[in-house]
This record gives C-alpha cells, structure tokens and sequence, in this order.
C-alpha cells in the first residue's frame, strides 16, 4: 500500500497532466477510492498507483522523488509485478537476499527480503526464502506488541512466505487489537489493518481448511463502520469463498455476488476478487481431485 500522504503530489501531478478524476482511475481504481487518496484519507495499493502513473505517463520516480531506498525499491517491485514480469521479480529477490546475507543482522533487510520474495512466490510459486531466513522473519513478527502501520504492513507483504498456523496466529492477534484497542480515528490503521486480514484470510482458504475455519470465526466478531465499503464487500467476498470451497458450488459466487458488485459500480473491486477467486478455485479443484483418487 502506499501512504496517504503521497495522494496530495499525485494529484499535483495528475493535474498537470490535465488528467480528470475520471480519466485516471477508469478501469483500474474507483474514482472515490482516488479522490480520498488524494484527500490524505486512503491508501492505495501499490499496482494501482502505478498502473494510473503509467497512464498518465508519469515515471514512478516523479512520484517518489526524494523519498528514501524502501519505497523507491517497492514501487520497483510494484511495477514488476504490475507488468507480470517474473525475471524483473525474481532478480530484485535475488539482490534483496544477498544484501541479507551480507548484513544478516539487519531487520530492514530481513523484510525487504521477505517482500521481494513473498511477491515472487506469489507470482510464480517459486520459493527463494530459506528456512533459516524464515524463522528469523516468523521470530521478528512475533515480537510485534502495539501493531502500528508498519507492522501491519509487513505481516501483510509477507503472507505467501508464512506458515498457515502463524498466519493464523498473527492475523487472530491482528484482529483482537482491533476489537479492543484500534487507534482513534486513525483511517490508515483501520483501512490496512482491514485488509491485511481479509488476505490472511485468503491465503488460508487457499492452503488450510482447518485455520480458514477458525479465522472465518474471528472475522465474524469485526464490526465495520459504514465508511469502509470496500472492506465490508471483501468480508461478504470471504464468506462466498468459504461456502465454495466447502461445497464447490460457485452458482452463487458467479451468478449473483459478482453482478451485483459490478452493477454497483465497483469494477475494479470485482476484477481484484475475480482474481482471488480463480486461484481459489484452481486449488479446490485440485484438492477436490486428489481426494477422489485416495
């Protein structure tokens, strides 16, 4: 995600480029979703800010001039990710881990690693993250007592990385803090907080029937306000996921949630859960088969 302090320069720039509201967030982001960056109030992912820059043509380091190595390098990773290039991916986790392992003590390389690595596995299903880097990362995130923005952000960039039961872990925790100790009137906190659980919540659908079923009961307990939309649609998102997986039966998913998303406007949102859901059901499917033949 990007920070919501960076919506203001990218407003500067898209209005010199004389781009419209409208003109820049078609098809890849919401216009509301957009203005409220711009406003300060939001974050934005990474993939979206880029692919907007990229239709304005605007080099992503007009954006992040100034700013130091760790969100240069993610908007780096971002665009290769954007652009599907799996070489570009994996090159920048190879350099990440060699920085690693000539400084192994570091913790800001540990997590630069991990990010590099977990958008490379997700990608490709390639691992380049050791066993031993592993449990240094699963060691550091244990260590995570008050869950500001940064820890957040880093138990959500590296998911794919992480075994299921300390998903499950941290995500439960994750969800506890909300409940009874959530920042006041901290949108950014809320909003990432959100949606790092709700992928969580993905990734175990995906590996491990056993935990998705215990954090689907955790989730149950969040009550949302009505200003997080998105994130309302996504905890609707993660029940269907769980009713196909558990029946196979996407009727309902593809017939009835998916049009009424589209037809209330939110495009893009369909489009990112679509994707979701392909992976989902790739793996249901294989679980399914490999079932039957035992």
């Amino acid at each position: 995600m990007i920070d919501s302090k960076y919506g203001k320069r990218f407003k500067q720039l898209r209005l010199q480029k004389n781009f419209s509201l409208d003109n820049a967030s078609i098809g890849i982001t919401s216009k509301s979703s957009l203005y409220y960056w711009e406003k300060g109030q939001r974050n934005m992912p990474f993939d979206k800010v880029v692919a907007m820059l990229n239709r304005m043509r605007i080099p992503s380091e007009e954006l992040y001039f100034g700013l130091n190595d760790e969100y240069r390098y993610m908007i780096e990773i971002s665009d290769a990710y954007l652009e599907n290039d799996k070489q570009k991916l994996k090159h920048l986790a190879i350099i990440s881990l060699k920085q690693l392992r000539e400084n192994s003590q570091d913790k800001n390389l540990l997590i630069k690693a991990a990010i590099s690595c977990n958008f490379l596995k997700y990608s490709t299903n390639e691992l380049l993250f050791s066993p031993k880097n592993l449990a240094n990362l699963e060691e550091l995130l244990s260590e995570i007592k008050e869950w500001n923005f940064e820890d957040i952000f880093n138990f959500g960039n590296t998911l794919s990385l992480l075994p299921n039961k300390r998903i499950f872990g941290l995500a439960k925790l994750l969800i506890r803090v909300y409940l009874e100790n959530k920042p006041k009137n901290y949108f950014k906190w809320e909003h990432a907080a959100l949606n790092t659980i709700f992928n969580a919540s993905v990734i175990l659908i995906m590996n491990d029937c056993k935990y998705s079923s215990k954090l689907i009961s955790e989730l149950k307990l969040l009550k949302i306000d009505d200003i997080f939309a998105f994130e309302k649609i996504r905890l609707t998102f993660i029940s269907e996921l769980v009713n196909y997986s558990e029946t196979t039966d996407d009727t309902e998913i593809i017939n009835h949630f998916f049009p009424i998303i589209e037809y209330l406007g939110f495009a893009d949102l369909s489009m990112e859960m679509k994707k979701a859901f392909v992976k989902v059901k790739k793996i249901v499917e294989e679980r399914t088969k490999k079932n039957k033949i035992i």
